[in-house]
């Protein structure tokens, strides 16, 4: 007897190193006019690898997977899979997919189940596009129940993206506060058929959790590899400029200055934004928009290091190149 309970008990836990779930749904990140990047998120505890599917309107199926240095990423928990040379103004549906997977030797893999996700959709954005339509959020400070509210209550149900400005979080001291009050609320409210962009604000800043924030998200300078906090994309007849402003603290002084400095940061971005300024991709655009958490100017008794030094760095370029700050 109890060698058949010793044996139950060994099949059940082998059976459970082939089980893969799905931490999250799948979301929508970076979708530009020809290409689009789709991000869940798996368990870990187990080896797997996914894909997506995807079919344009009246078109066949397509699979993409995720690669780095020309091999397929395996027993990744966090998926990011772009996919290219979509057509503009076109409607796609997609699933994701992940399969249970253990020895990986050169001649022998033994396979799992496989899972999938429900199926999904998304539009591309034309380049012909009349006008954008776009949701703006930030200071939530981990309330998602603000934003999924205040959703709700907007008149543009054909909104094009949302865009989370900042101190939508409270402070990164691990993943579960990125999932909790970010990503799965995206997630249940639109991010599965819609995209989101976001940038850092201050509170972004704080936590032992900082330095993975990106890990979560795809931008569409860096979509299919390392995040940059700053970047710029066009949607319609607009230009997107996102600037980083960092810690609202001079951390040239006390303990964090030796961990932090935001200053050179700013100044790099600066270089950038001129050149983005100067780009054709704005000259085209009908309207430039740039966002940043932080203002350059504040009506606050007291200003913050952040402000006065976006200010010094930014204020300049904005005038050179007509950039209203009344619109920032």
């Amino acid at each position: 007897m109890k060698k058949l309970l010793l044996s139950v008990v060994l099949c059940a836990f082998c059976t459970s190193l082939f089980a893969v779930r799905f931490v999250t749904k799948p979301y929508l990140q970076c979708v530009q006019s020809t290409e689009a990047t789709i991000m869940w998120l798996s368990d870990d505890n187990v080896g797997m690898y996914g894909w997506v599917e995807y079919i344009p309107s009246g078109g066949k199926k397509q699979i993409a997977y995720q690669y780095v240095d020309g091999v397929r990423s395996m027993c990744s928990k966090i998926n990011r899979v772009r996919l290219t040379n979509l057509e503009p103004g076109k409607k796609y549906s997609y699933r994701v997919y992940e399969v249970g997977m253990t020895n990986l030797a050169r001649t022998s893999i033994t396979v799992g189940d496989t899972i999938m996700s429900e199926t999904y959709s998304f539009t591309t954005p034309a380049l012909d596009a009349p006008y954008t339509r776009c949701l703006i959020f930030n200071d939530l400070h981990n309330n998602p129940s603000y934003f999924q509210r205040m959703i709700g209550f907007n008149k543009l149900p054909d909104y094009d993206f949302v865009y989370f400005n900042g101190d939508i979080l409270n402070t990164l001291s691990n993943e579960t506060t990125i999932l909790e009050n970010l990503i799965k609320p995206a997630i249940t409210t639109f991010a599965t058929e819609k995209p989101f962009f976001t940038v850092k604000g201050n509170h972004e800043t704080f936590g032992s959790y900082i330095r993975h924030y990106w890990d979560y998200f795809a931008n569409p300078t860096s979509a299919s590899g390392e995040s940059r906090g700053f970047y710029s994309f066009s949607w319609g007849p607009c230009f997107f400029i996102v600037l980083d402003t960092g810690s609202d603290q001079d951390n040239t002084k006390g303990i964090l200055g030796s961990l932090e400095d935001f200053d050179p940061y700013r100044v790099e971005q600066a270089a950038w934004l001129e050149k983005q300024l100067q780009s054709e991709e704005r000259k085209k655009a009908s309207f430039t928009f740039v966002m940043m958490h932080a203002p350059t100017y504040s009506n606050t008794s007291k200003e913050y290091h952040q402000s006065i030094h976006a200010r010094e760095v930014f204020q300049p370029l904005f005038h050179q190149y007509e950039i209203d700050e009344n619109s920032i």
